[in-house]
């Protein structure tokens, strides 16, 4: 089955998810044992999703917040790998 992704939406998510982990930090992502905290991934995805919803005139998808979360959860693991600093609050 062919998934269709929306353009506009996936060229918005290429510049505001790095500009969102440059705003709140790698570290924000992370939890004590140095896994990523999946409610604050989930937050900053529908974050991103509305913000590009109100930007695009157009809803995103089930599938495109989907895409969303991973992109940004594979975007922080690797700035993880590449050896980001993370402080634990």
């Amino acid at each position: 089955m062919d998934v269709v992704v929306d353009l506009e939406h996936w060229r918005r998510a290429q510049r505001l998810l790095p500009i969102l982990i440059d705003r709140f930090g790698v570290s924000f992502f992370v939890l004590d044992g140095g896994c990523l905290d999946d409610t604050k991934l989930a937050r900053c995805t529908e974050l991103a999703a509305d913000w590009i919803e109100r930007r695009s005139g157009r809803g995103v998808d089930d599938g495109g917040r989907e895409r969303l979360y991973r992109m940004l959860r594979d975007r922080i693991a690797a700035r993880l790998a590449e050896g980001a600093p993370v402080r634990l609050r």
